[in-house]
């Protein structure tokens, strides 16, 4: 009964006190530690599994790619995480994701660039080691591995701009890839209605007493 008080590291970084409440005779029929894990499986603090959306979730925001051996300390280490009762569990949880299109799973080459190696596919566990060398990606960076960034289309700013006859403007050129991210481009071809514009987008209208809506276009060859 005096050791009704636990403490462990809480999500603030500080000690979380647990009170057991009356403890019993009954209640330590398998031991302490279990009842000490009953309890904390109550707030999810210890758990045996967890799953792939979940993972995802935990995700550090300065990474991008993931090391499998990082992600099982980040288990031990990190008060944000539950504790697994089975460490093992997460090759599981890294086959589910993989299988359902939550998670890809990489490799660096020589170079140190990630090279996808499964993703939306069966995964077993065998395949899936703790190490520096495997990498787990979110789905949208497997996506870019699977299918490589492509420009989809052209943003031009400003996009309507109001000017007076004689007046300038400096218009701008940027590419954008199929998953919306900034994509550089070359060879920036500009043309227009009502006015001249420059190799570098500057954009003059014409002097005359013509008013209206008048268009810029731009063509790039990437």
């Amino acid at each position: 009964r005096a050791y009704r008080h636990v403490y462990r590291l809480g999500k603030d970084n500080k000690l979380q006190h647990v009170d057991l409440g009356n403890v019993t005779s009954s209640m330590v029929s398998g031991g302490m530690v279990d009842l000490i894990l009953q309890e904390l499986r109550k707030t999810d603090e210890v758990v045996d599994a967890v799953g792939p959306t979940k993972l995802a979730k935990y995700w550090p925001a300065s990474m991008t790619e993931w090391s499998t051996k990082s992600v099982r300390d980040a288990f031990y280490s990190s008060p944000l995480l539950p504790r697994l009762t089975r460490m093992d569990s997460l090759k599981r949880t890294i086959c589910d994701g993989v299988s359902q299109g939550t998670l890809g799973l990489a490799t660096k080459d020589a170079g140190g660039q990630l090279k996808l190696e499964h993703f939306e596919e069966s995964v077993i566990e065998a395949d899936v080691d703790f190490s520096d060398d495997l990498f787990v990606l979110r789905r949208e960076d497997a996506l870019k591995l699977k299918e490589p960034a492509k420009l989809a289309r052209l943003v031009i700013r400003p996009e309507h701009p109001v000017i007076k006859q004689g007046e300038q403007v400096t218009f701008t050129c940027s590419g954008v890839d199929q998953y919306g991210q900034p994509i550089d481009i070359t060879g920036v071809t500009w043309s227009a209605t009502g006015g001249a514009i420059t190799a570098e987008g500057l954009f003059t209208t014409q002097k005359t007493d013509a008013t209206g809506l008048f268009t810029v276009r731009a063509e790039a060859d990437h």
